[in-house]
């Protein structure tokens, strides 16, 4: 679910009028000019904004986009308590945007379940959701309470590795870095040591801002059965494969993504039918350079692909 988004942490700063605000704000304007109604983005298990960057710049001058950062990246913000908390933060930032609506709400991954809040509790208030833009999202697993079985330092240090492996790429001597047997504290002591040694400008409180974000997003538990139906028309791009090992080989490869249901059961949360559209990536791939093309064209009315759910079915 996560995707651990410090790679281009640094880039994105540094492309932002201020460092402060790309650290401080929860509401980031990608593109602000624009005829065409804005389009909010909740963030993915990472907690930044980094993946929506390129899809704003291909949906052009006149497409307003703004993405939201879960609350606590600094490592000095009280960080969300539950996925409901979070949903009402973001609500709260875009109205001081725009007061009225109607929305267009969209997120990828974690954040299409944070989008999926946020429209209900904008219904609740007499607010109208014209689209709900749900990239390669499901409610899978968020009614389980997880916190338990998940280890923290151990999660921790699945996360660092992951840090360390996309910053530094497969070369990195890793006998330089030991985090086995280490609390959570002692393995950031170490990787912060390590960051501070590169040109990487990210302190400590960030890094552990970061960690606790993700392993808090992996963690929520949120029950969607409880949940209404929203008068919002959702618009799944569902990655048509997943990744599997491969037994006889040891290796991973890449299948159809047939294990769940065709709209990842979207259709039991609208009074409209939901639209879908595959896209040959998988999920973690989902928002690459490579198919974004596809994604932005369709969102911009120019691919003519879409497809309901009872076509498909008849």
């Amino acid at each position: 679910m996560t995707i651990f988004e410090y790679p281009t942490i640094c880039n994105f700063v540094e492309s932002l009028d201020s460092v402060k605000s790309a650290k401080e704000n929860i509401l980031i304007p990608l593109q602000k000019k624009g005829s065409n109604k804005a389009i909010y983005l909740a963030p993915p298990g990472g907690g930044t904004v980094n993946c929506y960057i390129e899809l704003a710049k291909l949906l052009g001058e006149d497409q307003p986009v703004y993405a939201f950062q879960s609350p606590g990246l600094n490592g000095k913000s009280p960080i969300s308590d539950s996925i409901e908390e979070m949903a009402f933060t973001f609500v709260e930032e875009m109205q001081k945007v725009d007061p009225y609506g109607p929305y267009r709400l969209g997120g990828y991954s974690f954040g299409g379940i944070v989008a999926y809040e946020m429209a209900v509790q904008l219904q609740n208030k007499g607010f109208d959701v014209e689209e709900l833009l749900i990239f390669d999202s499901s409610f899978t697993g968020f009614d389980l309470d997880r916190s338990e079985s998940n280890n923290r330092d151990d999660s921790y240090r699945s996360s660092l590795e992951t840090l360390i492996r996309t910053m530094f790429g497969d070369d990195f001597n890793w006998s330089n870095l030991v985090l086995e047997n280490k609390s959570a504290d002692e393995q950031i002591e170490i990787v912060c040591k390590l960051l501070s040694d590169s040109k990487l400008k990210i302190n400590e409180n960030e890094v552990k801002g970061h960690l606790e974000v993700i392993f808090r997003n992996e963690n929520y538990i949120y029950i969607a059965q409880n949940k209404p139906i929203v008068e919002a028309q959702i618009i799944l791009f569902r990655a048509m494969y997943t990744p599997a090992e491969d037994e006889t080989k040891d290796k991973i490869i890449i299948i159809e993504n047939d294990i769940e249901k065709f709209d990842y059961e979207w259709q039991k949360y609208t009074n409209k039918e939901v639209i879908v559209h595959h896209i040959p990536s998988t999920h973690i791939t989902l928002l690459d350079s490579i198919y974004l093309k596809q994604i932005s064209d369709i969102l911009m009315g120019i691919e003519e692909t879409t497809t309901g759910i009872n076509q498909i079915n008849n």
